[in-house]
């Protein structure tokens, strides 16, 4: 379709022109690089699955991304919940890109990178498919293994 446009007209649709129901980020909310370069690495080393990348904005990823640091934490995850970058500050995980396809409640995350697992609380109560900036997650704890 885009290839028999008139370039006169406009720029080319994306993808992401046709998901209405995807949240909007407002242009004051921008992702952080460092959730960025993160997101990118994990795909470069087949570590984020594909439900991940099809909730991803992956538009405004790739528009944020710059060359910079990758944190050592950089994921946990587990079936449905994905958390870019976290960061433990006492009882509470600050998250700068979190990604949830309808997981809720009480839920094991493993770093995707060192295998330690740790509990958290994703309130989601309707079950919802998104992804968010800047979240505060409940850090429930860790979990052993063995």
């Amino acid at each position: 379709m885009n290839a028999n446009r008139d370039p006169k007209k406009g720029e080319p649709a994306k993808a992401s022109d046709f998901f209405y129901f995807t949240p909007q980020v407002e242009e004051s909310e921008k992702i952080s690089a460092i959730a960025c370069n993160t997101f990118f690495s994990l795909i470069a080393d087949d570590k984020i699955p594909s439900w991940a990348v099809a909730i991803a904005p992956v538009d405004k990823l790739r528009s944020s991304r710059i060359n910079g640091d990758i944190p050592k934490c950089r994921a946990w995850m587990s079936k449905g919940v994905l958390l870019i970058a976290p960061v433990i500050t006492g009882d509470k995980l600050l998250v700068p890109l979190a990604i949830i396809e309808a997981a809720t409640g009480q839920v094991s995350v493993i770093d995707v990178d060192t295998g330690t697992a740790r509990e958290v609380f994703i309130a989601n109560p309707k079950h919802d498919t998104y992804w968010a900036i800047n979240v505060e997650i409940q850090l429930v704890g860790s979990v052993t293994y063995g």
